[in-house]
């Protein structure tokens, strides 16, 4: 029955999987906020208007979607199916956001190319 469906690792897939919709909304909810904030004057942001936040989401939009359709599939099968791939996600989001603040460094310090390679790399 649905009692016996509902096994631990059911349970475990479907709170991993909530957990992560939450942080991946609530990032693309606030991505907007924190970019238009002020480079300067402890506002910690990127000085973005309007334009460019649209400009990031529409560089960022494309890129998941070619890693989605055309690098995961062969690389998941790669290295070992998507269990792997997840464990590797999970890692790599820990120095990924550790290093988000360089954004902030790049927006202040960094030549336009630079800055933007940085922007579309990290969202």
């Amino acid at each position: 029955g649905v009692v016996r469906a509902l096994s631990r690792h059911v349970w475990l897939v479907a709170v991993i999987n909530g957990l992560l919709g939450f942080i991946f909304n609530g990032f693309s909810e606030l991505f907007p906020l924190w970019a238009s904030s002020k480079v300067g004057g402890g506002g910690g942001g990127l000085g973005f208007g309007a334009l460019e936040i649209g400009l990031a989401h529409a560089i960022a939009g494309p890129c998941g979607s070619v890693w989605q359709l055309f690098v995961y599939a062969p690389l998941s099968a790669r290295v070992g199916g998507a269990a792997v791939m997840f464990r590797a996600a999970m890692m790599l989001l820990v120095p990924i956001l550790a290093v988000f603040p360089v954004q902030h460094y790049a927006a202040a310090y960094a030549p336009a190319a630079a800055f933007w390679a940085v922007v579309v790399v990290l969202q």
